[in-house]
Parts: structure tokens; C-alpha cells; sequence
């Protein structure tokens, strides 16, 4: 596998430019090997489940996500959006989108762009890039949370709007799974909206701990690391009780 050397542009100050167009060039100047284009339903690897046509439409989500980073930049400048916090670098998490139903529920961390956009196909006639949008702008139109914050949130996509900097997504989706499993065991009548069972919470993991008190960050690092324990333990009794 070989490429052309691409030569770094020192004097650019648009970094998103740069990586455009440094992409652009080692795609042009590629001289590996190329394979046949699989066909719409064929496997991207060999054994895979992944076909193509899933292959694009997760490139395309993490592409959404990537886009509506850089556009909050620019529209931030303008002063018309109020929120450049990305999901670059975390588009990976459209997979986990990908595999669970939208009736999952999901506690996300703020950069969860990738996952939004692709579980938005799960359901028809929706716009990842309009609600997102009306949220950057601080909209009353955001049906997340009527302007007042920028979160990820969907009710019929089953994504509990809340936002989380340290974390404090991970008790919430373990609050969740708890009671709900409990429930479906033991045959009783939940309490919560209904969920369909068996039915996966989804946790996704926070990509900073807090700068400030750096004494704190061991305590709760341990207690995010047993709360995925539990989350764990209990996932594996759901899935053996549903059996």
C-alpha cells in the first residue's frame, strides 16, 4: 500500500480546508491496489454483514455529523449559531446506531453527532440535519428542547434529551435498564412508558473528565467503571431471561 506524498500546508489557518483537500489529493494521487466496486448487497469484506449499501449509508451519517461540525464553525462566526462543541473524531458510534432498534433507548454524550444521524433512518420522514440544525441555532422549533439547550434528543427515536461532560449519562441509562428489566422478569406492569422487550440501552462513553479538581477525577472514574459493570451484569441477565 503506497500514496504519494502530500506536503503539509503550514501557512492554511482553515483546518477543515486543509484536511479536504490533503484528502482530495491522496485519493487523486493513489497508486495501492483497487478493487472492484462490491455490488448494492454485497459484503464489503469477505464474512461480513455489512454490505455495501450499509457500508454508504454509514459513511454517509459520519459524513452528516462531520459537516454539521464544521457548519456550526462557520455560522458561529456569523453569529448565527451559539454551539461549536462537535462529535469529530467520535463518528464511529453510527455502528452502535446502526445495530439497535430505535425503540432502544439511548443516553448519549454530547458528541454523538455520527449516532443521531444514522438513527434517524430508522424512522421515515425525519431530518438529522434540520433538528440539528434548529438546536445549534438555539430554536424554539428544537424539538429536543425548545432552544433552551443543545442536546441530542429525539422522542419518537427514543433518545432521552440530557446533556453529560462527566459521565453522568452512564447512572441514567443503568436507572433505566434496571427497573425495565426487572419488570419484564418478574411479569409485573411497568411503571415507565413501554418498552419493547428485550430492548438494549445504549451509553455512550464521555470524552473528557472535568479539568478542574483533578482529585475527583479517581472516585469517579471507579464509580463509571462499576456503573458499566452493573450496566454489563444486567444486560446479560436480560438477555438470558428473555431467552
Amino acid at each position: 500500500m503506497s500514496s504519494t506524498h502530500i506536503a503539509a500546508r503550514h501557512k492554511g489557518f482553515n483546518r477543515a480546508e486543509i484536511v479536504d483537500q490533503n484528502f482530495t489529493e491522496f485519493v487523486r494521487l493513489w497508486q495501492g491496489d483497487v478493487h472492484a466496486r462490491p455490488s448494492e448487497h454485497e459484503s464489503v469484506l469477505p464474512g461480513s454483514a455489512l454490505d455495501a449499501h450499509g457500508f454508504r449509508e454509514l459513511l454517509e451519517s459520519q459524513l452528516i455529523s462531520r459537516h454539521l461540525d464544521l457548519m456550526a464553525r462557520v455560522l458561529r462566526v456569523q453569529n448565527k449559531v451559539f454551539y461549536t462543541i462537535g462529535s469529530s473524531g467520535h463518528e464511529g458510534n453510527a455502528m452502535v446506531a446502526r445495530l439497535t432498534r430505535h425503540t432502544d433507548p439511548a443516553f448519549l454524550h454530547y458528541r454523538s453527532g455520527g449516532f443521531m444521524a444514522e438513527r434517524f433512518r430508522k424512522l421515515p420522514g425525519m431530518d438529522p440535519i434540520m433538528d440539528s440544525a434548529l438546536s445549534f441555532a438555539a430554536s424554539k422549533e428544537d424539538p429536543a428542547s425548545g432552544g433552551r439547550h443543545k442536546v441530542w434528543g429525539s422522542k419518537p427515536l427514543w433518545v432521552l434529551p440530557q446533556t453529560s461532560t462527566i459521565a453522568s449519562h452512564l447512572p441514567k441509562a443503568l436507572g433505566t435498564a434496571v427497573p425495565s428489566s426487572r419488570h419484564a422478569a418478574s411479569g409485573t406492569r411497568c411503571r415507565f412508558p413501554m418498552i419493547p422487550s428485550p430492548s438494549v440501552r445504549s451509553a455512550m462513553r464521555p470524552a473528557i473528565m472535568p479539568p478542574h479538581k483533578p482529585r475527583s477525577t479517581r472516585p469517579l472514574g471507579r464509580r463509571i467503571r462499576n456503573c458499566r459493570r452493573l450496566c454489563c451484569s444486567y444486560a446479560k441477565t436480560t438477555a438470558s431471561a428473555s431467552r
